[in-house]
């Protein structure tokens, strides 16, 4: 992953600095005079300095790909719907909703939008249709007569509809 890249990448950069700075302190531990001695302690506190940095430039980027991740997941999750609908030979949910509206709305000319509500709050149940000439006709759904039939009809006249 990004992150393991990341350390490792660190891990040999602080490897070089941390045997740098072992070499200052033991110039420090060896110095024979004061001179000598803040000579080594600065070379050592800017080491020191260095390494701090690194952990931070470390931490930084790793919060950097931890904040891209959802992202990441998305993109990651999108290629694989892709594939899938490659693999199955099928098109996405949008695209044939998209089709089929087309599809429904071109065949004979006619256009398909749903009846407003009346003033009841219901709507009549049915979708009208408008054809090339301009003339509308009213279909009531299936549920509708359903529901139309459940109210105050009975079996034996849904039956007899049937027949008819």
């Amino acid at each position: 992953s990004a992150i393991d890249v990341l350390r490792s990448e660190h891990e040999a950069s602080d490897r070089k600095l941390e045997a740098e700075l072992d070499v200052a302190l033991m110039r420090m531990r060896r110095a024979s005079d004061k001179e000598e001695l803040n000579k080594a302690l600065e070379t050592s506190l800017d080491l020191l300095n260095q390494i701090q940095q690194g952990y931070r430039n470390l931490h930084a980027g790793a919060v950097e790909v931890a904040e891209k991740h959802p992202a990441n997941v998305q993109a990651m999750m999108d290629s694989l719907r892709v594939t899938l609908l490659k693999f199955y030979r099928a098109m996405p949910r949008e695209a044939y909703e998209e089709a089929r509206a087309f599809i429904d709305g071109a065949a004979a000319g006619k256009t398909q939008q749903k009846l407003p509500l009346t003033e009841e709050g219901q709507g009549s149940g049915g979708d009208a249709t408008t054809d090339a000439t301009g003339e509308t006709e009213t279909t009531e759904s299936p549920s509708a007569s359903a529901a139309d039939a459940g109210a105050g009809g009975t079996l034996a006249d849904e039956e007899e509809d049937l027949s008819a």
